[in-house]
């Protein structure tokens, strides 16, 4: 198995528990933790968190890929 690359946060490794409990970049709205019960404007606030960071995400993977076509 390939090692876990760096976090874009500054982690030197992504996993599972830096991304759910420790990464900056993957915090809900308030960095509250665990399963809650969201009002629908929470709610709304932390759909809208979680797709603005998945777009950035794939840009910035877009981005890379084309980079490492073009070395």
């Amino acid at each position: 198995m390939a090692p876990f690359a760096a976090c874009e946060s500054g982690a030197e490794e992504q996993t599972v528990d830096h991304v759910v409990l420790h990464c900056p970049i993957h915090q809900p709205p308030c960095r509250v933790h665990g399963l809650m019960v969201l009002d629908g404007e929470t709610n709304k606030m932390a759909a809208q968190h979680v797709a603005r960071n998945l777009v950035q995400r794939r840009i910035r993977y877009k981005q890379l890929a084309q980079a490492m076509k073009g070395s």
